[in-house]
């Protein structure tokens, strides 16, 4: 939890997950430029698009990925140099993502979160990913069905989405808090 995590957590996940995107865009964009021609496909998160409980850091890198690549695709634009940028926010998706998860102590989490394991097969998430690049799409979500709905209440009912967040997160919290006791 955020409050339990100390600083130095949070800047290895910004890191990893924000400032390393910023990096190697940065190292690629000049050449894109020069080309008058370029597609940067930044990979994000329903966690970017609203706070989840237990991943406080983890919601604060993705949700700078997409202000900041915002921000590049707009002024791309307006300097007309052909570069595009899609963000992408991919839901639960069966990857390693919950087991490399760091704790408050900096160690890994080491299990499969059962929302990841019952997430969309990545070859599934890939496709949707490839077709938003071609489509030229700004931003996509790719997710489950629940998780989709849950950014729609959010993006366009926010306070709503926000009481749904607060509620769901107070059972989510104790489930997880009962089950680290058990281990």
């Amino acid at each position: 939890m955020g409050r339990e995590a100390g600083l130095e957590i949070d800047l290895k996940v910004c890191n990893t997950d924000f400032l390393s995107c910023v990096a190697l865009t940065k190292g690629v964009l000049p050449s894109m430029i020069s080309n008058k021609e370029g597609l940067i496909i930044n990979i994000s998160s329903v966690a970017g698009k609203t706070g989840l409980p237990l991943r406080t850091a983890y919601c604060g890198a993705k949700h700078g990925l997409i202000g900041w690549f915002d921000a590049l695709r707009a002024e791309e634009v307006a300097q007309g140099s052909g570069v595009k940028v899609v963000n992408v926010c991919p839901g639960s998706t069966q990857t390693e993502v919950s087991k490399n998860a760091l704790k408050a102590d900096g160690s890994k989490f080491g299990t499969t979160d059962p929302n990841i394991a019952s997430g969309l097969k990545v070859e599934k998430c890939c496709r949707l990913i490839i077709n938003a690049g071609h489509a030229g799409i700004d931003e996509v979500w790719v997710a489950p069905r629940k998780e989709i709905w849950v950014l729609f209440v959010s993006q366009y009912l926010p306070s709503v989405g926000k009481a749904l967040t607060k509620k769901m997160a107070k059972n989510y919290v104790a489930h997880t808090l009962d089950q680290k006791k058990q281990q």
